[in-house]
């Protein structure tokens, strides 16, 4: 599952593609990308998300999530 966390050197480690910050510099935002169209978004701003395996994904519309819940095989290595 993707998440963040604060090492010992004060940097932030996020499991995702991108990291960038607010402009606050204190709300951490990442970007994930769409594993059906490749679309990337902010996690915070996807439509809808599903678990498969253990992992967490996140889509820009209804329809790429059923696209991919329908056949998870095919996009889970997509995701990446």
């Amino acid at each position: 599952m993707r998440h963040a966390s604060r090492c010992s050197s004060d940097w932030f480690v996020y499991m995702a593609d991108t990291v960038t910050f607010g402009p606050n510099k204190e709300t951490l935002m990442a970007q994930v990308k769409d594993p059906v169209c490749g679309m990337m978004i902010e996690d915070k701003d996807a439509v809808a998300t599903s678990n498969y395996k253990g992992n967490a994904y996140y889509f820009c519309s209804k329809d790429c999530k059923t696209e991919f819940d329908e056949n998870p095989e095919s996009y889970a290595d997509t995701a990446k």
